[in-house]
């Protein structure tokens, strides 16, 4: 079985080669980005529930594009996992 030893990350001109992904951004990058707090988010109960949900969601995947073009990886991971929990609040049946 293959197994994963090393992380091979570039930028430009620069190249790292480290155990894990963070290990080699950090390397070409510098020091580890400030993680934003992260806070779940909150359930939209009102007539257009469906479309609030919807809404928060679209803005979620907005922001994470925009995060991943900044390079800010640990932000584009949060709004990632906010994105997943507005999808899973907009599941039938939940």
């Amino acid at each position: 079985m293959p197994e994963l030893k090393r992380v091979i990350a570039a930028f430009g001109s620069q190249i790292a080669m480290e155990e894990t992904l963070d290990q080699s951004l950090q390397k070409i990058f510098g020091a580890k980005p400030a993680r934003e707090a992260m806070t779940p988010a909150a359930p939209v109960e009102t007539a257009n529930g469906g479309r609030d949900l919807a809404r928060q969601a679209l803005d979620h995947f907005q922001r994470s594009r925009e995060r991943l073009r900044q390079g800010n990886w640990g932000g584009y991971g949060e709004e990632l996992k906010k994105l997943e929990t507005l999808l899973r609040q907009m599941q039938p049946g939940r």
